[in-house]
């Protein structure tokens, strides 16, 4: 997948999955449809979807607690998009791991993320 717009739904899509259930997105993997459509728009259109990574960083960071601001989600989201994506789906992918761990589930280190499979 190397459509920003899909990959942030999907983030956004997964980050909100564990806000509701406290539990992975059984369809973490899936290209999100109608989750997608808006960032599609805004991606061909006007090439602005770092409008809506900002909205993930931010909720991201809350969930994590990690350090930050809306200046910094502005700043990491339209200077560096990628980096962005992959920094979400680092941190959402971790908990997913954990999680699993934690419940005897087997987690196949090879689905990691890293810089050529994200």
């Amino acid at each position: 997948m190397c459509c920003p717009c899909l990959i942030n739904a999907r983030n956004q899509r997964r980050v909100q999955h564990f806000k509701q259930h406290s539990r992975p997105d059984p369809r973490q993997e899936e290209i999100p449809g109608e989750d997608s459509f808006f960032g599609i728009v805004l991606e061909a259109f006007c090439n602005v979807t770092w409008i809506l990574q900002m909205g993930t960083r931010s909720a991201v960071r809350d969930r994590y607690s990690i350090r930050g601001s809306p200046w910094t989600d502005f700043c990491t989201a339209f200077w560096c998009q990628s980096c962005d994506l992959v920094q979400s789906h680092r941190e959402i992918w971790f908990e997913e791991y954990l999680m699993n761990q934690s419940q005897g589930g087997d987690v196949n280190l090879t689905d990691a993320p890293t810089k050529s499979n994200v």
